[in-house]
C-alpha cells in the first residue's frame, strides 16, 4: 500500500510459463511509486509487459476495486467483480492446476462471502478458515498471512490465527515475530 491509498495484492494468474517482461515484485513496487488510484494503476498494467501470469487485486482510498488478469504477450484484463485466487477469470485454463490448489472452490467461497455483504470482522474470519485459509505447507501452497488493507486509514493488518500485526506508515521499524506450527494445527504468533 502506499501513501495516498493505493494497495496491491497478488496471485498466481494460473497460466504456465515465462516470458520477457519485467518480475511482479518490481511492478508492483513501480505500481506503488507512480499510481494513486485504481484507474492510474491499470493504466501502468497496460504498458508495462510482465514475465508470468498473475491476478493482482487492487484497491484504492475511494473504494474503487478490481481484479487484474496479467500475462505475457496479452492486454491486462480487467474484472470488477471477480473475486483473484490462481486462475485467470472464472473459468481456469488449466483445470488440473487449478483443481490441485481448489482455486475453484476457493473463488466460489470469496464469491459466497462477498454475496453476504459481510463487515470486515466477518470476513477476515473467513480468511483464516479453509477453504480460504490453507495449511498444505508441506505440499507448497500453505496460507502464511492474511492482510486487511484499510486505505481510509493508511493501515494493513497482517493477520495469523490468533495474531494481528497493524503496520502503518508511521511504523516503519516495528517487528512481529511470527512462529508456524504443523500443518495440521498452525501455531499462533
Amino acid at each position: 500500500m502506499n501513501e495516498t491509498g493505493l494497495a496491491v495484492s497478488l496471485a498466481f494468474g494460473g497460466r504456465r510459463g515465462v516470458a520477457s517482461g519485467f518480475g511482479i515484485p518490481l511492478i508492483i513496487r513501480y505500481l506503488l511509486e507512480v499510481a494513486d488510484t485504481v484507474a492510474d494503476a491499470v493504466a501502468v498494467l497496460a504498458r508495462v509487459p510482465v514475465n508470468m501470469a498473475y491476478n493482482l487485486t487492487i484497491l484504492d482510498r475511494s473504494g474503487d476495486t478490481v481484479s487484474v488478469f496479467v500475462a505475457p504477450g496479452v492486454e491486462p484484463e480487467v474484472f470488477t467483480q471477480c473475486p483473484a485466487t490462481n486462475h485467470r477469470g472464472t473459468i481456469p485454463e488449466d483445470p488440473d492446476h487449478a483443481q490441485r490448489f481448489r482455486s475453484v472452490e476457493r473463488q466460489q467461497a470469496l464469491f459466497a462471502l462477498l454475496a453476504r455483504n459481510p463487515d470486515p470482522d466477518t470476513a477476515i474470519s473467513a480468511f483464516l478458515r479453509p477453504p480460504l485459509y490453507n495449511t498444505a505447507h508441506a505440499e507448497g501452497f500453505g496460507t502464511m498471512y492474511t492482510a486487511a488493507y484499510r486505505p481510509d486509514e493508511g493501515v494493513v493488518d497482517y493477520i495469523w490465527p490468533g495474531s494481528t500485526w497493524r503496520r502503518g506508515f508511521d511504523t516503519p521499524d516495528a517487528t512481529h515475530v511470527a512462529i508456524y506450527g504443523s500443518d495440521s494445527a498452525p501455531a499462533g504468533v
